[in-house]
């Protein structure tokens, strides 16, 4: 019975939102409409996502965005030149990210993205936090996996901490760079200060906002078209943009962060070797503050600015979504009951049994906890 009420229920809801007008999808979609709807509905199906999807889909997209930084590492092996250095590493680096985009896995900058649904009452806040947070502990656990496959195929035995020609030099040099004036006085034995830490805070906080505001776009800009080669370029030359700025994205700095860790004891480039304090400096003054700057970026900044481009349409696929939700439900629920079987890969409904089970049904009266007495 409790299924048959539940069935009743969500038909009703069904039928409310039956009534809300929906015909602004039946129109054109530009580009910038397209890629805005294809997010909302991908941020949806990762907020209703289970938990242990999610986190293998975390673990994944760690792996392969530890993947790319590890073929950009080798990539730049020798090279000084600065400018000549940020191009090859970005045209590298994406690959991690094309192959999360195409083959599969997931990563905290790009479900950032779902905020909107949850601000706005399109989604459930709860489950849009609890698969923010295991998504960047399977990022996070993905990447301490690749961390200690490279660690020990190419780091671990070799002397060659500060040669720039190496691939331990390469990832050495990366590890100062994230820590800026921290990891540059950690480097030459002097004490770090006050404002070695609040600069380096501030300048990871901002670089992670730019950071998002990239990298997120690329959710925008795989649904922008139905071709697949024209969204490989988009997110490509976004990536791109993203890798020679050097902006701060949490997940690929949880590689570095691992690698840091593992490297511990190791000559650093100055006059000191790599010391225990580096993982707590790491953690709060490179972690955190991209953590955070990521979020701002990509869950604040773009989601807000779209959908009050394509506010209407946004509504109108919430609405789409929460029907097909619904059924869907409602499909399972008459499975339970016995009102439907599976013949043959088909969802067969025995329908007269269904139609006398809820002819029946007497809906539960809600109370009204707040209803004023009145007096006789």
């Amino acid at each position: 019975m409790k299924n048959t009420i539940k069935i009743v229920q969500y038909q009703n809801e069904i039928d409310k939102l039956a009534k809300v007008d929906v015909s602004v999808l039946e129109g054109h979609l530009s580009y910038s409409e397209q890629a805005i709807i294809g997010a909302f509905e991908s941020s949806d199906r990762k907020i209703k996502a289970g938990i242990i999807n999610t986190l293998l889909n975390g673990f994944l997209g760690g792996l392969f965005i530890s993947i790319g930084y590890i073929a950009a590492l080798y990539a730049i092996q020798g090279i000084t030149t600065t400018g000549i250095k940020q191009v090859i590493f970005g045209i590298i680096f994406p690959v991690g990210l094309l192959l999360v985009t195409f083959l599969g896995g997931g990563i905290y900058t790009s479900h950032c993205v779902g905020f909107i649904n949850a601000a706005t009452g399109h989604a459930n806040p709860w489950l849009f936090v609890r698969n923010l947070l295991l998504i960047f502990l399977g990022n996070f656990i993905g990447c301490l996996f690749a961390a200690v496959i490279i660690y020990y195929a190419a780091v671990f035995g070799h002397q060659t901490t500060t040669d720039l020609n190496s691939f331990a030099g390469q990832t050495m040099n990366m590890i100062q760079h994230k820590i800026g004036s921290i990891g540059e006085a950690l480097a030459h034995g002097q004490a770090v200060t006050g404002s070695d830490m609040g600069i380096t805070f501030l300048n990871s906080l901002m670089s992670g906002i730019f950071c998002n505001i990239l990298v997120a776009a690329t959710l925008y800009v795989t649904y922008f078209s139905k071709s697949p080669t024209a969204s490989i370029l988009c997110i490509f030359f976004v990536l791109l943009a993203f890798c020679i700025s050097g902006f701060q994205h949490v997940v690929a700095n949880s590689f570095i962060f691992w690698m840091n860790v593992l490297m511990l004891g190791t000559t650093m480039f100055g006059t000191e070797v790599l010391s225990g304090s580096s993982v707590g400096y790491f953690a709060g003054f490179n972690l955190l503050p991209a953590f955070i700057g990521n979020f701002l970026g990509g869950a604040i900044i773009i989601p807000t600015v779209a959908y009050f481009i394509a506010h209407k349409k946004v509504v109108a696929t919430a609405v789409n979504l929460k029907k097909e939700n619904y059924a869907s439900k409602i499909k399972i629920l008459q499975l339970k009951a016995g009102f439907a079987e599976i013949i043959d890969n088909n969802f067969v409904l025995d329908q007269t049994k269904f139609n006398n089970a809820i002819s029946n049904v007497q809906l539960p009266v809600k109370k009204h906890w707040f209803v004023k007495k009145t007096k006789n």
